[in-house]
């Protein structure tokens, strides 16, 4: 518990470099927590479940649960507080499916930051066959009560570019 002094980038599974293909499966990653609040100038204050950055990538039944940003940075896209899974690389193909994603929360009280917890930040490549299906994303949540804040954004997938299929995935956002 405590505050970290220095911003921390925070991820269960992360593929920066190196493989030209990845296969990631049956893996829970849970119980991350990021309780670092940060500045106007801090932007490495994310929490991703699991985040693919290059190759060719297959990500099957994993559960991703747990997760928690006190951040106050304004992010969205692959720079949201918190994702469940970031695939963002732009090598074909790239198969996301059978993945459970849930309880993601913002612990900040800041009403006035456009903060955001996306279940799949999705930006596959322009060529290539990629898939994203049968995920089942729910309950998010925020630690404000306040019925004036709207500074929180929840958005189960977000497809940010490339050409895909997306199809039959469950998404149900909030707790209440």
């Amino acid at each position: 518990t405590g505050t970290p002094l220095t911003a921390m980038g925070l991820s269960g599974i992360f593929v920066s470099s190196g493989p030209t293909l990845s296969s990631i499966t049956n893996n829970t990653i849970a119980n991350l927590h990021n309780s670092y609040v940060g500045t106007s100038s801090t932007t490495a204050l994310t929490v991703r479940g699991i985040d693919l950055a290059v190759g060719a990538n297959t990500i099957d039944n994993n559960i991703i649960r747990n997760l928690t940003s006190a951040s106050t940075i304004a992010g969205a896209g692959t720079t949201a507080n918190i994702c469940g899974i970031v695939m963002r690389s732009t090598t074909a193909p790239s198969t996301v499916t059978n993945n459970k994603i849930y309880s993601l929360k913002l612990t900040t009280t800041s009403t006035t930051t456009s903060t955001q917890i996306s279940g799949i930040v999705w930006n596959p490549s322009s060529a290539g066959t990629n898939l994203l299906a049968r995920n089942f994303i729910h309950s998010f949540d925020v630690a404000y009560t306040t019925t004036t804040a709207t500074a929180a954004t929840f958005t189960g997938i977000d497809n940010g570019a490339g050409t895909s299929t997306i199809q039959n995935n469950m998404i149900r956002l909030g707790i209440n």
